[in-house]
C-alpha cells in the first residue's frame, strides 16, 4: 500500500488542530501520527521532531492570520478607526474558522516558555503594535480618550473576542437563546470600539 500523499498545507492545518486538542505535553509522535493519518517515517522525515512540527504548524496557522488582518486593513481605507474595526473582524472571522490560533496561544500563555515566547515575539507583539500605531493616531486627534486605553484594547480583543472566537462549544450555552456568532462579534467589536471613544460631557 503506498503512503498516502498529503500537502503540507493542509498536513499542518490538521497538525495545529491536533496540538490545540491534546496540547503539547499530551501530543506525542504516535497520536499525532494517528491524528494525521500519517506514518512516522513520513512525519519525522519531513519535519524531523515534535517540535519542529509544532513551530511549522504554528507558523503555518498565524502567517495566515497575519496576512489576513494586512488585507483587512488595506481593504480598509486610510481612516485609522476603519482600520481597527476592519482588523478586529477579520480577527474574530479567522479566529471562528481555526479557533486553534487562540486555543494554542492560551495553552502556551498559562506556562510561559520558548513557544510563548515564538508567539509573542513573531505574532502577538507585531499585531498588536499594528493596533497600538492606529490608536496612537487616534489620541492624537483626539478621537480616543486620553489614558492607557492599549492595555484594556490588548485584553478586550485577545482575551474577550478571541475567548469568543476559540471555544464556540462555550457560546450557545453563555449567551442569548439563538443568538447569531457573526451578530454577535460585530456588536463586540464595536461595542469595544466605542468605548474608546472620547466622554460626551453631561
Amino acid at each position: 500500500m503506498r503512503p498516502r500523499q498529503m500537502s503540507d498545507d493542509v498536513l499542518l492545518g490538521k497538525a495545529l488542530a491536533a496540538f490545540a486538542e491534546y496540547g503539547y505535553d499530551g501530543a506525542s509522535m504516535r497520536a499525532l501520527c494517528r491524528r494525521l493519518e500519517v506514518s512516522h517515517n513520513m512525519l519525522h522525515e519531513r519535519y524531523g521532531s515534535k517540535e519542529a512540527l509544532w513551530y511549522a504548524a504554528v507558523d503555518h496557522g498565524f502567517r495566515g492570520l497575519v496576512a489576513e488582518l494586512g488585507d483587512a486593513v488595506l481593504a480598509a481605507g486610510n481612516d485609522p478607526f476603519d482600520q481597527l474595526r476592519a482588523a478586529m473582524l477579520r480577527f474574530v472571522a479567522v479566529t471562528r474558522t481555526t479557533p486553534e490560533l487562540i486555543q494554542i496561544l492560551h495553552q502556551e500563555s498559562a506556562r510561559r516558555g520558548p513557544r510563548y515566547q515564538h508567539l509573542f515575539e513573531h505574532y502577538v507583539a507585531p499585531i498588536n503594535e499594528a493596533g497600538l500605531q492606529s490608536l496612537r493616531q487616534l489620541q492624537t486627534e483626539g478621537r480616543v480618550r486620553p489614558g492607557p486605553v492599549a492595555t484594556t484594547f490588548f485584553h478586550l480583543t485577545t482575551y474577550g473576542l478571541g475567548a469568543m472566537s476559540s471555544h464556540p462549544e462555550s457560546f450557545a450555552a453563555l449567551s442569548d437563546a439563538g443568538a447569531d456568532p457573526e451578530q454577535a462579534a460585530v456588536l463586540g467589536v464595536d461595542m469595544i470600539l466605542d468605548s474608546l471613544r472620547p466622554r460626551r460631557n453631561a
